[in-house]
């Protein structure tokens, strides 16, 4: 289903940015982070309980993406 439905691809997004060697762009970060908002709507307007699980990555990938990108942005000693 990746690359046709947005769920998958969304996740997928993710674990790319997440095996990245240098620092993400905070703003590549927000693509996929939007996409999982605008996405999880699904869950409540459709009645999708399993699109909840887009959110839970959206949430986790958001913070552990922008804390590794502070962490691998400063100078080393």
């Amino acid at each position: 289903m990746f690359g046709v439905a947005p769920c998958p691809t969304t996740i997928c997004t993710f674990g790319l940015l997440l095996l990245a060697a240098g620092p993400v762009p905070l703003w590549l970060i927000a693509i996929p982070v939007i996409w999982a908002g605008i996405g999880s709507t699904a869950a409540i307007l459709l009645a999708v309980p399993e699109d909840l699980g887009l959110l839970v990555w959206g949430v986790l990938a958001a913070g552990l993406l922008s804390s590794w990108h502070s962490r691998r942005s400063r100078p080393t000693a």
